[in-house]
């Protein structure tokens, strides 16, 4: 060793210099992957949050169902187009097919369209009882896309 140069790292081979690439190429996609499972995990718990508590208030309280969810279709909204950015293939399309469930209505001929009114009872106690239910289900499958994870 020179004692001008100080210390000597060595020679750096090719295989060396492709481990190198490899690993800072590996570590890329681990952070990347680590990173969107995060904010799909948040994504999940917020889309979550924003539905709960529309379950609670259907299963405890004498509320109109259309009345608690017409109040809560922005925040709603907003959470399954935050979520369903992280769902692909099958899965979308299932979910998907649940919210048009619980969002649309679709008429004998087929036609669908925005309809939380399909929730309303007109005051009908028994109708009111029949709506919750109905409620309470397809907020229930849309929620089942949204399974914290194990």
């Amino acid at each position: 060793m020179d004692s001008a140069s100080g210390f000597q790292i060595g020679t750096l081979t090719l295989g060396s210099l492709a481990g190198i690439v490899i690993g800072a190429f590996l570590g890329h996609v681990l952070t990347n992957l680590r990173w969107k499972r995060e904010h799909h995990r948040e994504a999940k718990d917020r889309f979550r949050s924003e539905f709960e508590a529309d379950l609670v208030e259907l299963r405890d309280l004498q509320m109109e169902p259309y009345d608690i969810l017409k109040g809560s279709l922005p925040r709603h909204m907003k959470a399954k187009a935050e979520f369903e950015r992280y769902l692909k293939g099958r899965t979308l399309f299932e979910f998907n097919a649940a919210w048009d469930e619980y969002y649309h209505f679709t008429f004998e001929n087929g036609q669908k369209i925005p309809h939380l009114e399909q929730y309303f009872s007109a005051g009908s106690i028994d109708k009111r009882t029949e709506m919750r239910k109905l409620a309470i289900e397809r907020l229930e499958r849309l929620l089942y896309f949204a399974q914290p994870l194990k």
